[in-house]
């Protein structure tokens, strides 16, 4: 290395005079310290993933037990053995591997709405929507949504109200999927409790909600374009938020989306459905879905 440099200095020494022999030996002693930084991030973010990993060991693995224990006390272990040892083997592993790829439809998904502000690869998204959905079995209150929003943001270099916005987009699609799921399947299974008429006008209602939502981001996204930008910080974060929902609700986004939620939610009913049949429980497909929506 020493005599490679030692040749260029010689070389720009000899062409360029003594103005290129200054340039090099700047650029030589400023490399060095732009090294030594890099050096120094690469070190720090090795310790803080370290120290992510240590923390979610002693506190997450006690956490998943207690909870564990919680969920499972009251079941009788020796029907739940004999109930498995009865099941299909062939139809439990291929519903079991159709709700895998659920996470990895909805990560794709995920991916597609967030392309414009974030470029990381599936896996990538994969690992974020599963970290996520961990976080929504295990804790309360369901945070795994804000957790994705700040893990987006700190993998892609976006902001984190952005970066929420995407997560908006993501999951308002599943909600709107899930609602015409429920219309049709419900219609299908020929149920009219009452409480199922009033859980139907409460997601009709959900839906328009979610809907306008959507319509006004957009709507905010164009105006900011147009140069009115806010000037308090809370209307700056509600403002990044309603750019990242903004920026992704297009009539070019929209099939590819939709496409991907159905995608997604049909794989789930399908696991679902090879699953109880598995274990002996008779279900149409339909009333799967049916089940899976309420």
């Amino acid at each position: 290395g020493q005599r490679l440099h030692a040749g260029g200095t010689g070389k720009a020494a000899r062409t360029g005079g003594p103005a290129a022999l200054r340039r090099c030996q700047a650029s030589r002693m400023s490399a060095a310290p732009i090294a030594a930084v890099a050096t120094d991030v690469a070190a720090s973010d090795e310790t803080s993933r370290r120290r992510h990993v240590t923390i979610g060991l002693v506190v997450g693995v006690p956490a998943s037990a207690i909870f564990l224990y919680l969920a499972s006390r009251n079941v009788d272990a020796g029907a739940v053995i004999e109930l498995l040892r009865r099941a299909d083997p062939l139809r439990f592993a291929t519903g079991v591997c159709a709700l895998c790829l659920v996470y990895v439809v909805q990560a794709a998904r995920w991916q597609w709405v967030a392309r414009r502000h974030a470029r990381l690869s599936l896996g990538r998204f994969v690992e974020l929507v599963v970290g996520g959905i961990a976080c929504n079995n295990a804790v309360p209150g369901r945070p795994g949504d804000l957790l994705r929003a700040h893990w987006l943001g700190r993998a892609a270099g976006v902001s984190r109200s952005r970066a929420f916005g995407t997560v908006v987009v993501d999951r308002a699609s599943d909600v709107l999927v899930l609602v015409a799921a429920l219309a049709v399947s419900s219609a299908a299974v020929g149920h009219h409790a009452g409480w199922l008429r009033r859980l139907d006008i409460a997601a009709v209602a959900l839906a328009a909600i979610v809907v306008l939502v959507l319509l006004a981001a957009r709507r905010h996204t164009r105006r900011v374009a147009s140069g009115r930008l806010a000037r308090s910080r809370p209307a700056r974060v509600a403002s990044g938020v309603l750019h990242g929902i903004g920026a992704t609700v297009n009539r070019r986004d929209a099939p590819v989306v939709a496409a991907l939620s159905i995608c997604a939610w049909a794989l789930w009913g399908l696991g679902a459905w090879l699953v109880a049949a598995a274990l002996g429980i008779q279900l149409s497909l339909l009333e799967t879905v049916f089940v899976a929506e309420i």
